[in-house]
């Protein structure tokens, strides 16, 4: 890979609804088709603003943006009123005129084989951002979407609950070898798509709708015996238990990335994967912190007695995955300023490529978030210097939108960012 790296996320349904005016249309404009001229221009548009790769994020509530033999189509399964979404039930966001139209632009063509052709066409990296716990099959489990067939999502693939009796709607057990089959049948289908690899992002809608009870997930049967047989007994409550059961997770987890970067590296692909200064990635509720699973710490939490408020999450063995070269690079995940300092502790540890992770959202002038432009600026300036590997965009659409202002793009360039 080159030296330095800058990415962009490219959340494909929210830029196709900005591209085709179906969302912010100015007064008096029209809605127009999408078509493969447009995904070119987006690339385009990368390509002279800097960016390297893009990392394609194709998901949607748990459908895809384009065919696959083993989920939905956006735009194909119904719309509940209410549907449940981590541990909560929520009125449905979507209006069902938009998710129509929004499959109705999926079904026109086929997006991802437009995405690659027209990221190669402009000398850029395309890599699959994959769904790795993102609301998988919300909309489309055989409750609400019996007609659905094998595209219908095994409510039970999901984490449980300590007593059995819930789910946490959203979020797939690794531990389950059927979840591992279905997301590796994923990736090998991408893979024909002549893509450059993939990226296992942890993005997820369920982030902060997942209980305040920690260590309420993450009993399925596979690991409860799995457990016993390693510790004698049944997970109990206790913070000890809780690391152990987060630690057992991660070790699935791991066999997962593990058979990933097989797979991609068979085929001379790359694998990145999302990491975190403090070493576990979990579900929980708003109270803990939204985003990315919760309040990052600033030391490893993995020391089976710190206080984790997740209701369910996994250690991140990202050391044996870099050390046993199971993947190619982390791509860090720092949602607060300075986040360039764990990032390059975890380089000098990881003897990988390091990327960090920004997400970038600004409207009529105003920034979301914790970081400024100074900081954003700082953090590129670094990268720049050779601080680390690279430097990743979460913009929430890839278009230009006279409203989203100031623009990402402008950070690569200093005398914009300084108009």
């Amino acid at each position: 890979m080159p030296k330095t790296e800058w990415m962009a996320v490219i959340r494909v349904y929210g830029s196709i609804l900005y591209t085709t005016r179906r969302w912010g249309k100015a007064e008096g404009e029209t809605e127009v088709e999408l078509s493969p001229e447009h995904i070119d221009a987006w690339m385009e548009d990368c390509r002279s603003a800097g960016i390297t790769t893009v990392l394609w994020r194709a998901n949607c509530a748990g459908t895809l943006t384009y065919p696959s033999r083993y989920t939905a189509l956006s735009g194909e399964p119904p719309l509940p009123p209410r549907y449940q979404l981590g541990s909560q039930v929520i009125d449905q966001g979507w209006p069902v005129e938009d998710w129509q139209f929004l499959g109705e632009q999926c079904r026109s063509f086929d997006t991802l084989a437009a995405g690659v052709k027209a990221a190669h066409r402009h000398g850029l990296r395309f890599l699959l951002d994959f769904s790795t716990f993102d609301s998988t099959g919300v909309w489309c489990t055989p409750d609400s979407w019996p007609e659905g067939g094998t595209w219908a999502f095994d409510l039970d693939l999901w984490l449980w609950s300590r007593d059995g009796k819930e789910r946490l709607a959203g979020v797939p057990c690794y531990a389950e070898p059927r979840v591992r089959e279905l997301m590796l049948g994923q990736i090998a289908e991408a893979i024909d798509y002549d893509i450059d690899g993939v990226f296992l992002g942890f993005f997820s809608h369920c982030d902060a709708m997942a209980g305040n009870e920690p260590g309420f997930f993450g009993y399925n049967p596979v690991v409860v015996d799995a457990f016993k047989q390693r510790h004698g007994a049944k997970p109990t409550n206790s913070t000890a238990d809780l690391h152990r059961l987060f630690a057992l997770h991660g070790e699935y987890f791991t066999e997962f990335v593990r058979r990933t970067g097989d797979l991609l590296h068979r085929q001379a692909k790359i694998l990145l994967c999302t990491a975190r200064c403090d070493g576990i990635h979990g579900w929980n509720s708003a109270a803990w912190g939204s985003g990315q699973g919760g309040i990052l710490r600033d030391y490893d939490l993995r020391d089976g007695q710190s206080d984790i408020g997740y209701a369910g999450g996994l250690y991140l063995d990202w050391e044996t995955w870099t050390d046993k070269g199971l993947v190619d690079g982390l791509v860090v995940y720092a949602p607060f300023p300075d986040g360039i300092t764990p990032a390059l502790a975890m380089r000098q540890r990881a003897k990988k490529p390091v990327y960090l992770m920004r997400k970038y959202s600004a409207w009529e002038g105003r920034l979301g978030g914790s970081q400024t432009l100074d900081g954003y600026r700082r953090e590129i300036a670094a990268v720049q210097q050779g601080a680390i590997d690279g430097y990743a965009f979460h913009p929430m659409v890839i278009v230009r939108h006279e409203k989203m202002q100031p623009d990402w793009r402008d950070l690569l360039t200093p005398e914009k960012s300084e108009a």
